[in-house]
């Protein structure tokens, strides 16, 4: 069980990664992709760390 959400979390990532850098390569994304991408990198940018800790 253990073993199957890890490989599952690792293609998750992974995916993600390779439809970042489609994104930044021009590549055409649906919108909601982009609108997901765009909140992660806010969040890994901690602009959204002030809201978490209220």
């Amino acid at each position: 069980m253990f073993r199957t959400i890890a490989i599952y979390f690792y293609a998750g990532r992974k995916g993600l990664l390779l439809a970042e850098n489609l994104g930044t390569m021009g590549a055409p994304l649906p919108f909601e992709l982009k609108q997901f991408l765009h909140q992660l990198n806010e969040k890994g940018d901690g602009k959204d760390a002030d809201i978490l800790s209220k």
